[in-house]
C-alpha cells in the first residue's frame, strides 16, 4: 500500500515535473500547482502512507520552488474537508459535523472553491514554493 500511494501522490508529480520542464522552460512562464492535502500539513485525520505522501509533497513543492525558477513557478494546495462524491456519503458524516462544529468557517469547502483557488494562483506571478492551506481555518485551532 505504501508504495502504490508513494507511486501517485509523489513519483507521479515528480515525474510529471520532469517530463514537462523543458517545455515549462521554454514557455518562460511555467506554472505547476500541485493538489496536496491538510494531512500532509498537520497531523491526523488520515493514514500513514497518505500523510506521509503529501507531506512529501509539500517540501518537494518547496525544493522544486527553489530550484525551477525563474522560469517556473511551482505551488501547492493543500484542501482539508472537500464535499465530492467521495465525501458525500454517510461513512463522513461524523468528520463532516465535527469539522462544521469546529472550524472557523463552520463549513466544509467545495470543489469550485479548490478551483478558484487554483486560478488564482496561475495569475499571481510572485508566489513560488508555497503550499496554502485551505480548510475553513481548521488548522488554525490546537
Amino acid at each position: 500500500m505504501w508504495q502504490k500511494i508513494l507511486a501517485l501522490n509523489l513519483l507521479g508529480p515528480w515525474r510529471f515535473v520532469q517530463a514537462a520542464e523543458p517545455l515549462l522552460r521554454q514557455s518562460k512562464n511555467g506554472n505547476v500547482i500541485f493538489i496536496g492535502a491538510l494531512a500532509g500539513a498537520d497531523v491526523g485525520g488520515s493514514s500513514i502512507p497518505y500523510a506521509v505522501s503529501k507531506a512529501a509533497l509539500h517540501h518537494m513543492c518547496k525544493l522544486l520552488g527553489g530550484a525551477l525558477g525563474p522560469e517556473i513557478r511551482i505551488n501547492t494546495i493543500a484542501p482539508g474537508f472537500i464535499e465530492t462524491r467521495w465525501t458525500s456519503g454517510e461513512d463522513w458524516g461524523g468528520l463532516r459535523g465535527l469539522v462544521e462544529q469546529k472550524a472557523p468557517l463552520h463549513r466544509t469547502g467545495n470543489p469550485d472553491e479548490i478551483a478558484e483557488m487554483v486560478r488564482g494562483l496561475l495569475r499571481s506571478t510572485y508566489v513560488t514554493g508555497q503550499t496554502i492551506v485551505a480548510d475553513g481555518g481548521l488548522s488554525l485551532l490546537p
